[in-house]
C-alpha cells in the first residue's frame, strides 16, 4: 500500500521521508519551545528512515559520470547521507536532553569516524562531498567532546544552535529526496549535483560563523562555480565510453605477455567478429506503429505520468519532436492532401472519422514540419487525452466554459508580437476567485483551438506570459495532482509550438523557486523560459500593444473579447 505519483511510489519509506521533512520544516518555523517537541517527534521518524534506506540502496544506480574527473558513487553517497542523518539525530537528542553525556560522546566520535574519507582520492567527488562533509561533522564532533568535558558549550549556543542543526537535517533529507527524483528523470543529475555541493558548502559557511547570510552566499557561489566547471568538462559521450569499455575489456581478457604487444588493428577487427548478424524474422517488430499505439492508447487507461516531465515536454516537446524544431520564426512546410490522408491512417479510427480530423492533421503536420509519423503521434496523444477526460475533439462553449472565459484567468492579446506570434496571458491572481479548475483549463484549450484556426498562428507559434502578481503559495492548495496532470497533458498534447514562456511580476518568495526550476532545465528549455523580465523593454514586444498590467499602454477590454469567443468567434 502507498501513494503513487508518476514514477514515485510513496510506500512506508516514502511516507517516513515526507513526515520527516514536514516535522523538520515546521521546526524551522515555530517557536523554540514548540520546536523542541517537533524535533523529539522527528528523531524516531528520521532514524527509522535512515535504517530503512539500507534495504533500498539497490534501487539507486551504482554511479553516474558527472564530468571528466568526477564520478558520483550514488550508493556510497546514500550510505554517507545515512551516517549524517544518524549523527544529527544524536545531536538533536542531546539538545533535547534525551541522552547521557557518556553515550553522547561515544556516539558522536563513532559516527564522525565512519564518515572519514578512506579511498577514491583520484575521484573529484571525494573532494566535492566526502572531505567537506567529514570536515563539518568532524569539527562539530570535536566541539561536542570539548563541551562535554567543560560542561558548557558556547559553540552550541551561538553557532551550531538547535535550529541550525535541525536545518542541516532538513537539507540532508531534501537532497536525498532530490536525488531520488533525479534517478527517475525529473531533475538533471549534473545540475542537482552542483546544487547539492552548494548546500554542503553553505552548511560549512554557517559553521564557520557566517550565519544565514554567509551560508547562502557561500552555497550559491560554490554551486555556480561547480556548475560552470561541470559544463566546461562534460563527460565523454556514450559512443566514446562504449569504445573505451570495449578496449578495456579486450585488454583485460588478453594474456599479460601479449597485452602490450597488441596492435590497434587487432583491437579494431576483433569486435566485428563477435557481432551477431541480423536475422530475418516473421515476428512483428517493436515498437508498434503509431497507428497501433493510438488504438491502444484509446482502448487502455493511460498510466500516471511524471508531472515535471510533462511540464518539461510543454516547454520543448519530446526528444524526437525536439529534433524537428528549428530556430526559424515561421514554419514554411505545406502538407499535401496525401500527407493528411497518411497521417489520419495512423490515428485511432474514432478521431480519424471526426469532421475536424483533416484540419487537426494539417495543423499537426505543420507543427511537426511535415513528418507524418510524428504528427500522427501528436494527434494520437490529443485523442487519448480528450477521450480520457470526456472532452470533445472540437470544444464548444457551455456555461462552465463561458464563466471561465469571463474570469480574466486567460487572455489572448489583440494582434501579434513583433515576430508575428499570438500572445496568451495567464493571470495567476484570478485563481483566488476561481474554483472550477477543469473549466479554466478547458477555456484555455478552447482559446488555443480558436487562435490556431489561423494557419499563420500555427506556423509562427504562441508565446505565453504568466503574470504572477497577486499569487501566493497558499493558492497551491487549490491545485490537486489530477488538475496539475490534466493541465500539463492538455498543453503538452496540443499541436501548437510554444515558442516562449515569460514569468513576470513574481512575488519575492516565488522568485528563487522559479529560478531553481529554470536551473534544472536543459539549455534549450532555459532559452524558452524567461523569469522576471520587463516585457516592454524586450525587442519582441511593442509597449503600445501590451496592457498596463504588463508594462504597456494598451487600452484592453478582455470582457468584450471573451464575449466574441463565447459567440464562436476568434479574439483579434
Amino acid at each position: 500500500m502507498g501513494i503513487k505519483i508518476g514514477r514515485l511510489d510513496f510506500k512506508a519509506h516514502g511516507l517516513l521521508g515526507t513526515a520527516g521533512l514536514v516535522l523538520l520544516g515546521a521546526t524551522l518555523c515555530c517557536s523554540t519551545e514548540t520546536a523542541r517537541y517537533l524535533i523529539m517527534a522527528s528523531i524516531p521518524v528520521t532514524t527509522g528512515l535512515a535504517y530503512g534506506s539500507y534495504a533500498l540502496l539497490g534501487h539507486a544506480p551504482e554511479r553516474t559520470v558527472i564530468a571528466r574527473g568526477i564520478v558520483a558513487p550514488h550508493r556510497e553517497a546514500y550510505k554517507r547521507a545515512i551516517g549524517v542523518v544518524l549523527y544529527v539525530n544524536v545531536r538533536l537528542a542531546w539538545a533535547c536532553d534525551l541522552l547521557g553525556a557518556r553515550i553522547y560522546g561515544v556516539a558522536c566520535a563513532l559516527l564522525a569516524a565512519r564518515l572519514a574519507p578512506t579511498k577514491a582520492f583520484d575521484n573529484g567527488n571525494t573532494f566535492v562531498f566526502v572531505v567537506p562533509i567529514f570536515c563539518g561533522v568532524g569539527l562539530d564532533a570535536v566541539r561536542q567532546l570539548r563541551c562535554i568535558a567543560a560542561q558548557e558549550c558556547a559553540w552550541n549556543a551561538e553557532v551550531a544552535t538547535l535550529r541550525t542543526v535541525a536545518a542541516v537535517q532538513f537539507v540532508a533529507l531534501l537532497v536525498s529526496f532530490a536525488f531520488t527524483l533525479g534517478f527517475r528523470g525529473y531533475i538533471r543529475l549534473a545540475r542537482l549535483y552542483a546544487l547539492s555541493a552548494g548546500a554542503v558548502a553553505g552548511i560549512l559557511g554557517a559553521l564557520a560563523g557566517g550565519g544565514l547570510t554567509g551560508a547562502v552566499a557561500v552555497g550559491m557561489i560554490s554551486a555556480f562555480l561547480l556548475d560552470r566547471w561541470i559544463a566546461a568538462r562534460p563527460p565523454p559521450d556514450a559512443k566514446t565510453l562504449k569504445t573505451l569499455n570495449a578496449v578495456a575489456k579486450a585488454l583485460e581478457a588478453e594474456p599479460a605477455v601479449r597485452r602490450n604487444a597488441r596492435s590497434f588493428a587487432e583491437l579494431g577487427t576483433e569486435p566485428a567478429a563477435k557481432v551477431t548478424p541480423p536475422v530475418e524474422s516473421s515476428v512483428r517488430p517493436n515498437p508498434r506503429s503509431f497507428g497501433e499505439l493510438g488504438e491502444a492508447a484509446a482502448a487502455e487507461p493511460k498510466k500516471p505520468g511524471s508531472l515535471l516531465a510533462r511540464a518539461r515536454s510543454w516547454l520543448a516537446a519530446s526528444v524526437d519532436e525536439e529534433e524537428l524544431d528549428g530556430p526559424e520564426d515561421r514554419i514554411a512546410v505545406d502538407p499535401t492532401h496525401d500527407d493528411v490522408r497518411r497521417c489520419l491512417a495512423l490515428v485511432p479510427e474514432a478521431f480519424a472519422t471526426h469532421p475536424s480530423a483533416e484540419a487537426w492533421a494539417r495543423q499537426a503536420l505543420i507543427v511537426q514540419r511535415g513528418n507524418v509519423e510524428y504528427a500522427a503521434k501528436k494527434l494520437t496523444k490529443l485523442a487519448a487525452f480528450r477521450d480520457r477526460y470526456g472532452w470533445a475533439y472540437r470544444l464548444d462553449v457551455d456555461d462552465r466554459v463561458a464563466k471561465a472565459l469571463r474570469s480574466d484567468m486567460h487572455w489572448v492579446l489583440p494582434g501579434r508580437d513583433r515576430r508575428g506570434r499570438r500572445v496568451v496571458v495567464y493571470n495567476a491572481r484570478a485563481l483566488r476567485a476561481s474554483k472550477d479548475l477543469e473549466a479554466l483549463q478547458k477555456s484555455l484549450c478552447l482559446l488555443l483551438e480558436r487562435i490556431t484556426l489561423d494557419e499563420e498562428t500555427v506556423r509562427r507559434g504562441v508565446v505565453v506570459v504568466a503574470d504572477c502578481s497577486g499569487y501566493s503559495l497558499a493558492m497551491l492548495r487549490k491545485l490537486s495532482v489530477v488538475d496539475a496532470r490534466r493541465g500539463s497533458d492538455m498543453v503538452g498534447d496540443f499541436p501548437c509550438r510554444l515558442r516562449m514562456i515569460y514569468a513576470v511580476n513574481l512575488p519575492t518568495l516565488l522568485s528563487p523557486v522559479a529560478s531553481f526550476i529554470r536551473a534544472c532545465l536543459s539549455k534549450r528549455q532555459k532559452d524558452r523560459l524567461r523569469v522576471n523580465v520587463s516585457l516592454s523593454k524586450l525587442p519582441d514586444f511593442d509597449p503600445r500593444r501590451l496592457p498596463p498590467s504588463l508594462g504597456g499602454s494598451l487600452e484592453f477590454d478582455w470582457a468584450a473579447l471573451a464575449e466574441v469567443v463565447v459567440e464562436g468567434g476568434v479574439p483579434e
